[in-house]
C-alpha cells in the first residue's frame, strides 16, 4: 500500500530479505529529497493501514473479506503535500528533474564553494565579515557527526 503512494517513489516494489525480515527497499536519493521538502513527509505511515486503523481490525477485516482496510478509499489513501495539492488514490505527485538534485560533498567543501562564489560577486574582494562566514560555516561542517554524512551516502531500507 504505501509502495503505490510514496510521493517520491522511493520505495520499490520488489521486496528484500533484510535482517531476517522481507522489506521493501527504499532509495535515500528519493526519499530524502520529499523528506527535506515537506517537513518528514511521513506519507507512508499516513497511508499504512495498520497506522490508520490499527492490527487486529486490519487482520479481521482481511480475514473476513480478503481486502485491506480502506485500500482504494481516499480516506485511508488521501494526502495533501504543500503547495502540489490533494491527491486521491492512484494519484501521486509529479517533481520535475531538478527536485531530486541534493548537494553533494561535505559542509567544509560547500562553505568553501559558497566563499569563492561570494568573493567573486564582490570582485574579488574579502572582507573580514565574509571570512567569518566563511570559518562559521567550516566549524558547523566540522562539528556534524560524519556518521550521518556517510548515511547520506548509501542506500538505506526500512
Amino acid at each position: 500500500m504505501c509502495v503505490n503512494r510514496c510521493p517520491g517513489r522511493a520505495l520499490m516494489r520488489e521486496k528484500i530479505w533484510w535482517r531476517g525480515l522481507e522489506k521493501h527497499k527504499l532509495y535515500f536519493k528519493r526519499c530524502r529529497p520529499v523528506m527535506a521538502r515537506y517537513l518528514g513527509c511521513g506519507i507512508c505511515m499516513k497511508v499504512c493501514p495498520i497506522q490508520k486503523y490499527g492490527l487486529q481490525s486490519v487482520m479481521e477485516h482481511y480475514a473476513e473479506t480478503g481486502q485491506v482496510l480502506g485500500k482504494g478509499t481516499h480516506d485511508l489513501e488521501g494526502f495533501e503535500l504543500e503547495g502540489k495539492g490533494y491527491f486521491g488514490p492512484g494519484e501521486l505527485p509529479v517533481f520535475d528533474r531538478g527536485f531530486f538534485d541534493m548537494p553533494r560533498g561535505d559542509t567544509e567543501e560547500w562553505a568553501f564553494e559558497n566563499f569563492k562564489e561570494k568573493a567573486r560577486a564582490a570582485g574579488g574582494v574579502i572582507t573580514d565579515d565574509l571570512l567569518q562566514e566563511f570559518r562559521d560555516q567550516v566549524a558547523l561542517g566540522l562539528s556534524q557527526s560524519r556518521d550521518n554524512l556517510e548515511m547520506m551516502e548509501e542506500v538505506d531500507y526500512i
